[in-house]
């Protein structure tokens, strides 16, 4: 007999279920991922939902020539993806100082997911220090807590809207002497 007759290949089937938000492992039926027997030991899921919990299970699948064998689910484990990945840093950033304030403006993140921009500052060679936020929505700050004849340097990042904020790497830096 040769040995061909006797060739067993080995599968994988996937399931998954999506936990509801605030949810362990729980119960609920996991509906096929994969639509037949996968002949790897790994499978990357995407389009995923971020923080938003899943279950998995896998099913062992031997294939001969007698059949298909489809083992018992394996024990249920549940992950919850995260964002850690951080916009990219704003640019552009210009400061026109003025008496009593400095006005900030600069390029939004392209990111469709940036929740708020965080304005850095700091004076002389200092370190920068973060003096203040704004929304989104506005990519114009006004400093007015500066003193005349003052140097100051300024950076602005972009955080996300993941539930840990990812903070993007600072815009160019800016520097400024208030007359």
């Amino acid at each position: 007999m040769g040995g061909a007759d006797h060739v067993h290949r080995r599968h994988a089937r996937v399931r998954r279920a999506a936990l509801p938000r605030a949810s362990g492992v729980g119960e609920g039926g996991l509906a096929p991922l994969t639509p037949a027997p996968i002949p790897a030991t790994t499978y990357t899921d995407t389009g995923l939902v971020n923080e938003l919990g899943y279950r998995y299970a896998v099913k062992g699948v031997r294939v001969d020539k007698e059949g298909t064998a489809i083992g018992p689910a394996s024990e249920a484990v549940a992950v919850t993806p995260v964002d850690t990945t951080p916009p990219s840093a704003p640019t552009r950033l210009v400061a026109i100082p003025a008496t009593g304030g400095v006005r900030l403006a600069w390029n939004p993140s392209p990111e469709e997911d940036v929740a708020e921009y965080a304005i850095y500052r700091g004076e002389g060679t200092g370190p920068l220090t973060r003096i203040g936020t704004t929304q989104a929505i506005a990519t114009i700050y006004t400093d007015r807590d500066v003193q005349s004849g003052r140097t100051y340097r300024y950076a602005v990042t972009a955080l996300d809207r993941a539930k840990q904020a990812n903070e993007s790497p600072r815009s160019n830096e800016v520097t400024v002497t208030i007359p």
